[in-house]
């Protein structure tokens, strides 16, 4: 009899919501407070000392997780670009070879970046992660290309740069005549 009683209590309820049609979420406590960030708001999650920042496109949160733990937890919705750094999958925008400032590395060198909208920040890509990015990236392209019906949808600057089109050095043009503003023509014109 207590193990009937105890199963009821376990079967799901017919009026109560389904757990399943809730969308994920990433559980914060913030100022002593539990806020609750919806995952498909998330645009990236980038480790800082002893924690991780959370960005959304309104506001950034401050976590105490560890990113590889929440990188297991999140799955193929977010993509490593750098040690420090997940990124959504649908908010990478751009690829770009360019001169990184010390708001994205340390020591000012040029590298790998990929644009994150609708913020348009950068965050810098490890060489050891860049043939996942370009692939993660290529997959995009050919989702936009395939998704294109007309003239109206959105130009995004999705920019296909080859190893052939890298540049060697700071300023350096890509081997497209008239440098990168012809690549990113010629991109947003196969849209």
């Amino acid at each position: 009899e207590a193990l009937q009683r105890a199963a009821q209590r376990k079967a799901p309820r017919p009026d109560a919501p389904a757990a399943a049609t809730e969308p994920p979420v990433i559980v914060v406590t913030e100022l002593g407070r539990v806020v609750r960030v919806p995952l498909h708001d998330v645009l990236y999650l980038k480790a800082e000392l002893k924690y991780v920042t959370l960005r959304t496109a309104e506001r950034t949160h401050v976590l105490d997780d560890a990113l590889a733990d929440l990188e297991s937890r999140l799955g193929e919705r977010f993509l490593r670009v750098h040690r420090n750094a997940l990124v959504a999958r649908h908010a990478l925008r751009a690829l770009e070879r360019r001169g990184l400032g010390a708001e994205i590395d340390d020591e000012g060198a040029e590298g790998w970046a990929v644009r994150v909208a609708p913020v348009n920040e950068w965050l810098a890509v490890s060489r050891r992660q860049l043939a996942a990015v370009r692939r993660c990236e290529a997959m995009l392209h050919q989702d936009l290309s395939a998704s294109h019906v007309g003239g109206d949808a959105p130009v995004v600057d999705l920019l296909q740069r080859s190893v052939g089109h890298e540049r060697s050095g700071p300023g350096a043009q890509s081997d497209v005549p008239g440098g990168d503003a012809a690549a990113r023509r010629q991109v947003r014109a196969q849209h």
